[in-house]
């Protein structure tokens, strides 16, 4: 029952909702987990009154149920696009709230809740936290492999900062994003890279731009590298 509902969910298929609240209420606990990510895609708000008391009191919950609570904050967030506005930023306040004040793992499902939310708002919320040096690493990682997980040409500049920035593991997950976002233009990429203060990022970017870049385009940039220390060959 529970692989057709998922399948159901996935198209939209109202009929998913009955055999996923079953689950919800009276399966394993891994299928109840994953009942719950079904009804984040399904986006059937009826959903909420059993969901909502379950975040909004975590720390009164039994542990089978407080350990769903990242499932459903992830689902919540799953639901955005297509829950009426009113309910909708009830949601939305408690998902952003959750990504930045929460624990490690209600950040990051939260943070995944908004990139299947894909629109503006959560978009540009995904791009703070990424850009946001003061925060905790996780975070900023988890943040900036949501945005590469988007593959939107639109969060290319926030990520050739982070790629500047040269903290390695943020600039490592910006450059992978990067990647994922412009597919088709290996070269666009390596020269961000080639900015980088990450002489890891730099030096490889350095290489491959001797070999594959185009020899103007290549000469171009290197003259507005400021750190020409980091570059070699």
């Amino acid at each position: 029952m529970l692989p057709a509902a998922e399948g159901l969910a996935a198209r939209q298929e109202a009929e998913a909702f009955q055999p996923l609240l079953l689950v919800f209420k009276a399966g394993e606990q891994h299928e109840r987990s994953r009942a719950v990510i079904a009804m984040g895609a399904l986006g059937d708000s009826r959903v909420l009154e059993e969901l909502l008391p379950l975040v909004e009191s975590a720390n009164e919950l039994e542990p089978e149920d407080a350990e769903l609570v990242p499932d459903i904050v992830e689902a919540l967030g799953r639901m955005l696009p297509k829950l009426e506005e009113s309910v909708a930023t009830k949601v939305r306040d408690l998902v952003e709230n959750l990504a930045r004040e929460g624990g490690r793992d209600l950040r990051i499902r939260a943070l995944r809740g908004l990139r299947f939310a894909g629109d503006e708002r959560s978009r540009a919320f995904l791009a703070a936290i990424a850009a946001d040096t003061l925060e905790v690493s996780d975070i900023r990682v988890a943040a900036i492999e949501e945005i590469g997980a988007l593959a939107s040409g639109d969060s290319e500049t926030v990520l050739a900062d982070i790629v500047r920035e040269g903290a390695p593991r943020t600039a490592y997950a910006a450059l992978e994003a990067l990647k994922k976002s412009l597919p088709e233009d290996s070269a666009r990429t390596q020269l961000m890279a080639l900015r980088s203060a990450d002489r890891n990022l730099s030096q490889p970017a350095a290489s491959f731009l001797s070999w594959f870049g185009e020899v103007d385009t290549l000469m171009d940039q290197l003259s507005s590298v400021t750190d020409q220390g980091t570059v070699s060959y």
